[in-house]
Protein backbone atom coordinates (compact mmCIF):
# COMPACT_ATOMS: atom_id res chain seq x y z
CA UNK A 1 0.00 0.00 0.00
CA UNK A 2 3.35 2.11 -0.73
CA UNK A 3 1.85 5.37 -1.82
CA UNK A 4 -1.38 5.84 0.19
CA UNK A 5 -0.36 8.58 2.00
CA UNK A 6 0.93 10.57 -0.86
CA UNK A 7 -2.52 10.11 -2.63
CA UNK A 8 -4.22 11.13 0.89
CA UNK A 9 -2.02 14.32 0.79
CA UNK A 10 -2.88 15.11 -3.17
CA UNK A 11 -6.70 14.77 -2.43
CA UNK A 12 -7.01 17.06 0.94
CA UNK A 13 -4.77 19.62 -1.24
CA UNK A 14 -7.17 19.32 -4.26
CA UNK A 15 -10.30 19.32 -1.96
CA UNK A 16 -9.42 22.94 -1.06
CA UNK A 17 -8.99 21.67 2.57
CA UNK A 18 -7.07 24.94 4.17
CA UNK A 19 -7.07 27.49 6.63
CA UNK A 20 -10.58 29.11 6.57
CA UNK A 21 -10.11 33.48 6.29
CA UNK A 22 -12.29 35.18 9.50
CA UNK A 23 -13.29 38.75 7.55
CA UNK A 24 -13.22 41.84 9.62
CA UNK A 25 -16.32 42.95 11.13
CA UNK A 26 -17.80 46.47 9.83
CA UNK A 27 -17.38 49.09 13.11
CA UNK A 28 -19.90 51.12 14.12
CA UNK A 29 -20.55 54.57 12.87
CA UNK A 30 -20.41 56.99 16.12
CA UNK A 31 -23.72 57.54 17.76
CA UNK A 32 -26.26 59.96 17.81
CA UNK A 33 -28.19 60.47 20.99
CA UNK A 34 -29.88 63.43 19.83
CA UNK A 35 -33.02 63.52 17.64
CA UNK A 36 -31.72 66.73 16.29
CA UNK A 37 -28.85 65.25 13.97
CA UNK A 38 -31.99 63.29 11.74
CA UNK A 39 -30.48 60.55 10.32
CA UNK A 40 -33.16 58.81 8.22
CA UNK A 41 -33.47 55.65 6.81
CA UNK A 42 -32.30 55.84 2.75
CA UNK A 43 -34.26 55.51 -0.22
CA UNK A 44 -31.92 55.03 -3.05
CA UNK A 45 -29.34 52.19 -3.67
CA UNK A 46 -25.88 52.82 -4.32
CA UNK A 47 -23.37 50.87 -5.84
CA UNK A 48 -20.64 48.80 -3.07
CA UNK A 49 -17.01 49.45 -3.84
CA UNK A 50 -13.78 47.90 -3.01
CA UNK A 51 -11.98 51.55 -3.51
CA UNK A 52 -9.95 50.56 -0.56
CA UNK A 53 -8.43 47.51 -1.62
CA UNK A 54 -7.69 49.15 -5.13
CA UNK A 55 -6.13 52.12 -3.52
CA UNK A 56 -2.71 50.86 -3.13
CA UNK A 57 -2.45 52.77 0.19
CA UNK A 58 -2.75 51.98 4.06
CA UNK A 59 -5.81 52.01 6.10
CA UNK A 60 -4.56 55.20 7.91
CA UNK A 61 -3.70 56.39 4.56
CA UNK A 62 -7.00 55.74 2.83
CA UNK A 63 -8.95 57.18 5.40
CA UNK A 64 -7.44 60.37 5.71
CA UNK A 65 -7.46 60.68 2.02
CA UNK A 66 -11.15 59.97 1.96
CA UNK A 67 -11.79 62.43 5.04
CA UNK A 68 -9.91 65.12 3.26
CA UNK A 69 -12.07 65.22 -0.03
CA UNK A 70 -15.04 64.37 1.78
CA UNK A 71 -14.49 67.80 3.92
CA UNK A 72 -13.29 69.86 0.55
CA UNK A 73 -16.94 68.61 -0.83
CA UNK A 74 -18.61 69.46 1.90
CA UNK A 75 -17.05 72.54 2.58
CA UNK A 76 -18.00 73.27 -1.28
CA UNK A 77 -21.44 72.47 -0.91
CA UNK A 78 -22.07 74.07 2.85
CA UNK A 79 -25.03 77.14 2.80
CA UNK A 80 -22.83 80.53 1.82
CA UNK A 81 -24.45 82.12 5.71
CA UNK A 82 -21.16 81.29 7.86
CA UNK A 83 -20.56 83.35 11.22
CA UNK A 84 -17.18 85.01 11.92
CA UNK A 85 -16.11 81.65 13.11
CA UNK A 86 -16.99 79.97 10.03
CA UNK A 87 -20.15 78.41 11.67
CA UNK A 88 -22.76 77.00 9.26
CA UNK A 89 -26.03 74.17 9.76
CA UNK A 90 -25.10 70.65 9.90
CA UNK A 91 -25.67 69.04 6.07
CA UNK A 92 -28.84 67.76 6.51
CA UNK A 93 -28.30 64.21 4.68
CA UNK A 94 -25.33 63.44 6.75
CA UNK A 95 -24.98 59.79 7.74
CA UNK A 96 -28.44 58.91 5.78
CA UNK A 97 -27.42 55.46 3.96
CA UNK A 98 -25.57 54.37 7.42
CA UNK A 99 -28.54 52.21 8.08
CA UNK A 100 -28.59 50.82 4.49
CA UNK A 101 -24.90 49.96 4.51
CA UNK A 102 -24.94 48.30 8.14
CA UNK A 103 -27.57 46.32 7.20
CA UNK A 104 -25.99 45.14 3.57
CA UNK A 105 -23.30 43.88 5.89
CA UNK A 106 -25.25 42.06 8.16
CA UNK A 107 -27.10 40.04 5.56
CA UNK A 108 -23.81 39.02 3.63
CA UNK A 109 -22.41 38.51 6.87
CA UNK A 110 -25.08 35.77 7.97
CA UNK A 111 -24.55 34.44 4.33
CA UNK A 112 -21.10 34.35 5.00
CA UNK A 113 -21.98 32.37 8.51
CA UNK A 114 -23.89 29.91 6.56
CA UNK A 115 -20.82 29.17 4.28
CA UNK A 116 -18.33 29.12 6.90
CA UNK A 117 -20.13 25.96 8.46
CA UNK A 118 -21.01 23.95 5.39
CA UNK A 119 -16.60 24.28 4.88
CA UNK A 120 -16.00 23.91 8.50
CA UNK A 121 -18.53 20.40 8.44
CA UNK A 122 -17.22 19.19 5.29
CA UNK A 123 -13.73 19.58 6.49
CA UNK A 124 -14.91 17.42 9.65
CA UNK A 125 -16.02 15.08 7.64
CA UNK A 126 -12.69 14.95 5.89
CA UNK A 127 -10.68 14.63 8.73
CA UNK A 128 -12.97 11.85 10.15
CA UNK A 129 -12.71 9.53 7.16
CA UNK A 130 -9.21 10.43 6.35
CA UNK A 131 -8.61 8.91 10.10
CA UNK A 132 -10.78 5.22 8.64
CA UNK A 133 -8.66 5.38 5.31
CA UNK A 134 -5.75 5.25 7.88
CA UNK A 135 -6.91 2.99 9.85
CA UNK A 136 -8.34 0.52 7.03
CA UNK A 137 -4.45 0.99 4.48
CA UNK A 138 -2.90 0.46 7.92
CA UNK A 139 -5.25 -3.58 8.24
CA UNK A 140 -4.82 -3.96 4.23
CA UNK A 141 -1.14 -3.05 4.66
CA UNK A 142 -0.51 -5.88 7.69
CA UNK A 143 -2.88 -8.59 5.59
CA UNK A 144 -0.80 -8.25 2.52
CA UNK A 145 2.24 -10.44 3.58
CA UNK A 146 0.40 -13.14 4.68
CA UNK A 147 -2.27 -13.34 2.01
CA UNK A 148 -0.80 -16.03 0.08
CA UNK A 149 -0.21 -18.17 3.48
CA UNK A 150 -3.86 -19.72 3.32
CA UNK A 151 -6.88 -19.26 1.84
CA UNK A 152 -8.42 -17.85 5.15
CA UNK A 153 -5.93 -15.35 5.22
CA UNK A 154 -5.84 -14.14 1.42
CA UNK A 155 -10.06 -13.76 2.33
CA UNK A 156 -9.40 -11.65 5.39
CA UNK A 157 -7.03 -9.64 2.83
CA UNK A 158 -9.25 -8.93 0.22
CA UNK A 159 -12.31 -7.97 2.75
CA UNK A 160 -9.72 -5.63 4.16
CA UNK A 161 -9.42 -4.68 0.83
CA UNK A 162 -12.94 -4.01 0.10
CA UNK A 163 -13.06 -1.79 3.10
CA UNK A 164 -10.33 0.11 2.44
CA UNK A 165 -12.10 1.00 -1.35
CA UNK A 166 -15.43 1.80 0.47
CA UNK A 167 -13.95 4.19 2.75
CA UNK A 168 -11.85 5.80 -0.09
CA UNK A 169 -14.84 6.52 -2.26
CA UNK A 170 -16.83 7.96 0.74
CA UNK A 171 -13.55 10.04 1.23
CA UNK A 172 -13.70 11.06 -2.44
CA UNK A 173 -17.01 11.47 -2.33
CA UNK A 174 -16.35 13.88 0.84
CA UNK A 175 -13.97 15.75 -0.92
CA UNK A 176 -15.90 16.77 -3.79
CA UNK A 177 -18.52 18.21 -1.39
CA UNK A 178 -15.81 19.84 0.36
CA UNK A 179 -14.50 21.42 -2.67
CA UNK A 180 -18.33 22.69 -3.80
CA UNK A 181 -18.68 24.29 -0.01
CA UNK A 182 -15.49 25.81 -0.43
CA UNK A 183 -16.45 27.74 -4.02
CA UNK A 184 -19.44 28.15 -2.55
CA UNK A 185 -17.76 29.79 0.90
CA UNK A 186 -14.77 31.99 -1.59
CA UNK A 187 -17.71 34.60 -3.33
CA UNK A 188 -19.36 34.82 -0.30
CA UNK A 189 -16.50 36.37 1.93
CA UNK A 190 -15.30 38.23 -1.30
CA UNK A 191 -19.26 39.51 -1.01
CA UNK A 192 -18.61 40.26 2.52
CA UNK A 193 -15.33 41.96 2.34
CA UNK A 194 -16.70 43.92 -0.33
CA UNK A 195 -19.72 45.38 1.77
CA UNK A 196 -17.35 45.71 4.78
CA UNK A 197 -15.09 47.92 2.92
CA UNK A 198 -17.75 49.99 1.08
CA UNK A 199 -19.28 50.40 4.98
CA UNK A 200 -15.65 51.67 6.07
CA UNK A 201 -15.69 53.71 3.13
CA UNK A 202 -18.69 55.73 3.61
CA UNK A 203 -18.58 55.56 7.22
CA UNK A 204 -15.08 57.52 7.18
CA UNK A 205 -16.34 60.00 4.34
CA UNK A 206 -19.72 61.07 6.58
CA UNK A 207 -17.37 60.91 9.51
CA UNK A 208 -15.07 63.80 7.89
CA UNK A 209 -18.16 65.53 7.07
CA UNK A 210 -19.41 65.46 10.56
CA UNK A 211 -15.84 66.22 11.90
CA UNK A 212 -15.55 69.50 9.76
CA UNK A 213 -19.06 70.49 10.64
CA UNK A 214 -18.54 70.29 14.77
CA UNK A 215 -15.02 71.94 14.08
CA UNK A 216 -16.41 75.42 12.97
CA UNK A 217 -18.48 75.13 16.79
CA UNK A 218 -17.07 77.58 19.08
CA UNK A 219 -17.50 77.87 22.89
CA UNK A 220 -20.57 79.91 24.24
CA UNK A 221 -18.67 82.60 25.37
CA UNK A 222 -17.69 84.01 22.12
CA UNK A 223 -21.04 82.50 20.53
CA UNK A 224 -22.66 85.07 22.88
CA UNK A 225 -20.28 87.87 22.45
CA UNK A 226 -21.50 88.18 18.86
CA UNK A 227 -25.21 87.20 19.27
CA UNK A 228 -24.58 90.74 21.17
CA UNK A 229 -22.92 93.18 18.74
CA UNK A 230 -26.00 91.14 16.06
CA UNK A 231 -28.60 92.67 18.84
CA UNK A 232 -26.52 96.01 18.31
CA UNK A 233 -26.66 96.21 15.16
CA UNK A 234 -30.08 94.85 14.47
CA UNK A 235 -31.02 97.80 17.03
CA UNK A 236 -29.05 100.81 15.24
CA UNK A 237 -30.84 99.70 11.93
CA UNK A 238 -34.22 99.70 13.41
CA UNK A 239 -34.00 102.45 14.58
CA UNK A 240 -32.62 104.14 11.38
CA UNK A 241 -35.69 103.12 9.27
CA UNK A 242 -38.12 103.79 11.72
CA UNK A 243 -36.31 107.36 11.70
CA UNK A 244 -36.72 107.13 7.68
CA UNK A 245 -39.99 106.04 7.82
CA UNK A 246 -40.78 108.93 10.09
CA UNK A 247 -39.23 111.71 7.64
CA UNK A 248 -41.47 110.31 4.61
CA UNK A 249 -44.32 110.69 6.62
CA UNK A 250 -43.61 113.83 7.57
CA UNK A 251 -42.58 114.69 4.00
CA UNK A 252 -45.77 113.20 2.48
CA UNK A 253 -48.64 115.15 5.72
CA UNK A 254 -46.23 118.64 3.47
CA UNK A 255 -47.64 117.20 0.45
CA UNK A 256 -50.88 116.01 1.79
CA UNK A 257 -51.64 119.79 3.27
CA UNK A 258 -51.16 120.97 -0.26
CA UNK A 259 -48.37 123.48 0.80
CA UNK A 260 -46.07 125.08 -1.04
CA UNK A 261 -46.43 124.96 -5.03
CA UNK A 262 -46.48 121.95 -7.14
CA UNK A 263 -42.47 121.66 -7.58
CA UNK A 264 -42.23 121.64 -3.96
CA UNK A 265 -45.10 119.05 -3.43
CA UNK A 266 -43.19 116.85 -6.12
CA UNK A 267 -40.02 117.10 -4.28
CA UNK A 268 -41.67 116.05 -1.70
CA UNK A 269 -43.46 113.53 -2.24
CA UNK A 270 -39.95 112.50 -4.40
CA UNK A 271 -37.92 112.46 -1.25
CA UNK A 272 -40.46 110.63 0.95
CA UNK A 273 -40.45 108.00 -1.98
CA UNK A 274 -36.24 108.04 -1.55
CA UNK A 275 -36.72 107.36 2.09
CA UNK A 276 -39.03 104.69 1.91
CA UNK A 277 -36.72 102.87 -0.23
CA UNK A 278 -34.16 103.54 1.83
CA UNK A 279 -36.18 101.90 4.53
CA UNK A 280 -36.86 98.73 2.52
CA UNK A 281 -33.46 98.38 2.07
CA UNK A 282 -32.32 98.44 5.46
CA UNK A 283 -35.29 95.80 6.41
CA UNK A 284 -33.20 93.73 3.95
CA UNK A 285 -30.08 94.27 5.79
CA UNK A 286 -31.92 93.63 9.59
CA UNK A 287 -33.84 90.14 7.99
CA UNK A 288 -29.98 89.30 7.22
CA UNK A 289 -28.82 90.05 10.98
CA UNK A 290 -32.15 88.13 12.25
CA UNK A 291 -31.11 84.97 10.25
CA UNK A 292 -27.65 85.40 11.16
CA UNK A 293 -28.94 85.58 14.76
CA UNK A 294 -30.80 82.71 14.71
CA UNK A 295 -27.81 80.72 13.03
CA UNK A 296 -25.34 82.12 15.92
CA UNK A 297 -28.45 80.63 18.19
CA UNK A 298 -27.83 77.15 16.07
CA UNK A 299 -23.94 77.07 17.22
CA UNK A 300 -24.76 78.17 20.95
CA UNK A 301 -27.76 75.41 21.20
CA UNK A 302 -24.67 72.96 19.60
CA UNK A 303 -21.80 74.28 21.60
CA UNK A 304 -23.88 74.06 25.12
CA UNK A 305 -25.01 70.40 23.75
CA UNK A 306 -21.35 69.15 23.15
CA UNK A 307 -20.44 71.04 26.00
CA UNK A 308 -22.15 67.98 28.22
CA UNK A 309 -22.35 65.33 25.25
CA UNK A 310 -18.70 65.16 24.77
CA UNK A 311 -18.08 64.00 28.84
CA UNK A 312 -18.73 60.57 27.12
CA UNK A 313 -16.00 60.51 25.29
CA UNK A 314 -14.00 60.22 28.75
CA UNK A 315 -11.59 57.43 29.36
CA UNK A 316 -13.45 56.87 32.76
CA UNK A 317 -16.67 57.88 31.70
CA UNK A 318 -18.22 54.20 32.24
CA UNK A 319 -16.22 53.47 35.45
CA UNK A 320 -18.12 56.32 37.10
CA UNK A 321 -21.42 56.62 35.20
CA UNK A 322 -23.25 54.29 37.26
CA UNK A 323 -24.98 54.55 40.24
CA UNK A 324 -24.26 54.32 43.63
CA UNK A 325 -27.18 54.98 46.33
CA UNK A 326 -27.37 57.91 48.87
CA UNK A 327 -29.16 55.74 51.41
CA UNK A 328 -27.93 56.76 54.81
CA UNK A 329 -29.11 53.32 56.67
CA UNK A 330 -30.85 55.38 59.34
CA UNK A 331 -34.55 54.91 59.39
CA UNK A 332 -36.91 57.75 57.59
CA UNK A 333 -38.85 60.20 59.66
CA UNK A 334 -42.42 60.10 59.12
CA UNK A 335 -44.85 62.82 59.70
CA UNK A 336 -48.47 61.96 60.54
CA UNK A 337 -49.80 65.21 60.42
CA UNK A 338 -48.47 66.79 57.07
CA UNK A 339 -48.25 63.31 55.78
CA UNK A 340 -44.27 63.69 54.72
CA UNK A 341 -41.19 62.67 55.41
CA UNK A 342 -39.31 64.77 57.59
CA UNK A 343 -36.19 62.64 56.75
CA UNK A 344 -36.25 60.44 53.69
CA UNK A 345 -33.34 58.53 54.83
CA UNK A 346 -31.20 58.99 51.38
CA UNK A 347 -28.46 61.81 51.79
CA UNK A 348 -29.45 63.22 48.20
CA UNK A 349 -33.00 62.11 47.49
CA UNK A 350 -33.40 63.95 44.13
CA UNK A 351 -30.10 61.60 43.12
CA UNK A 352 -31.53 58.60 43.79
CA UNK A 353 -34.85 59.69 42.62
CA UNK A 354 -33.06 60.22 38.87
CA UNK A 355 -31.95 56.95 39.38
CA UNK A 356 -34.87 55.56 39.53
CA UNK A 357 -35.06 53.90 42.91
CA UNK A 358 -38.28 52.68 43.88
CA UNK A 359 -38.05 53.42 47.53
CA UNK A 360 -36.55 57.09 46.90
CA UNK A 361 -39.44 57.94 44.28
CA UNK A 362 -42.43 56.88 46.61
CA UNK A 363 -40.88 58.56 49.45
CA UNK A 364 -40.02 62.03 47.45
CA UNK A 365 -43.63 61.25 45.47
CA UNK A 366 -45.50 61.41 48.76
CA UNK A 367 -43.86 64.70 49.85
CA UNK A 368 -44.39 66.37 46.88
CA UNK A 369 -48.19 65.25 46.37
CA UNK A 370 -48.75 66.40 50.32
CA UNK A 371 -46.78 69.44 49.71
CA UNK A 372 -48.94 70.10 46.32
CA UNK A 373 -45.58 70.27 44.74
CA UNK A 374 -47.10 68.29 42.05
CA UNK A 375 -50.13 70.23 41.55
CA UNK A 376 -47.77 73.81 40.99
CA UNK A 377 -45.36 71.57 38.51
CA UNK A 378 -42.65 72.04 41.13
CA UNK A 379 -41.77 68.31 41.72
CA UNK A 380 -39.50 65.92 40.18
CA UNK A 381 -41.89 64.52 37.55
CA UNK A 382 -39.55 65.43 34.63
CA UNK A 383 -36.23 63.91 36.15
CA UNK A 384 -38.05 60.73 36.11
CA UNK A 385 -38.60 60.82 32.41
CA UNK A 386 -34.55 61.12 31.90
CA UNK A 387 -33.23 58.39 29.61
CA UNK A 388 -30.85 55.67 30.04
CA UNK A 389 -27.98 57.95 28.60
CA UNK A 390 -29.20 61.06 30.20
CA UNK A 391 -28.80 59.55 33.81
CA UNK A 392 -25.49 57.64 33.39
CA UNK A 393 -24.00 61.41 31.86
CA UNK A 394 -25.36 62.70 35.10
CA UNK A 395 -23.61 60.16 37.24
CA UNK A 396 -20.64 60.55 35.84
CA UNK A 397 -20.94 64.63 36.36
CA UNK A 398 -21.93 63.64 39.99
CA UNK A 399 -19.18 61.54 40.48
CA UNK A 400 -16.60 64.31 39.16
CA UNK A 401 -18.54 66.90 41.72
CA UNK A 402 -17.88 64.60 44.64
CA UNK A 403 -14.05 63.94 43.60
CA UNK A 404 -13.86 68.00 43.57
CA UNK A 405 -15.48 68.09 46.66
CA UNK A 406 -18.91 69.87 45.71
CA UNK A 407 -21.03 68.55 48.05
CA UNK A 408 -23.90 70.31 46.08
CA UNK A 409 -22.92 69.13 43.11
CA UNK A 410 -23.29 71.77 41.21
CA UNK A 411 -22.07 70.30 37.56
CA UNK A 412 -24.73 67.23 37.81
CA UNK A 413 -27.42 69.74 38.37
CA UNK A 414 -26.33 72.18 36.05
CA UNK A 415 -27.14 69.73 33.32
CA UNK A 416 -30.44 68.65 34.69
CA UNK A 417 -31.07 72.20 34.26
CA UNK A 418 -30.14 71.99 30.88
CA UNK A 419 -32.06 68.96 29.97
CA UNK A 420 -35.33 70.82 31.43
CA UNK A 421 -34.87 74.17 30.40
CA UNK A 422 -37.47 75.44 27.82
Amino acid sequence: MAGFAEWSNNKKQQSGVQPIATPTTAKSFTEWSNDKKGIVTPQTYRNQNTAFENSGLSRDEFDSSVRQNYAARAAASTPTLKTSGGYYSQPQNIGADMERYSNTVSVYETDLQKKRKAVEDSYAELERLQGELTTAGGKMESLHSFAQSSTIAAGLFQQAQRDYLDVLGKYEAAAQKADAAYSEYEPSYNRYVEAVNAYETYRTEQQGIYDSWKGTIRDADAIQTEIGGVDTQIEALEQQKTALNKEASQLMNKVSSRRGGTQQQLEWSRQASEKRAQANALQGDIDQMNAMKALLQEELDWSEYFGWEDYRGAEDFEAKSGYVSTETGEEPVYNALSNTYTSTGFGDISYDVINRNETAMGRQNLNDISLNLSFLGLDDSERQQMTDEEIALFNYLYALDTERGDTEHTTAYAYIDYLTSD
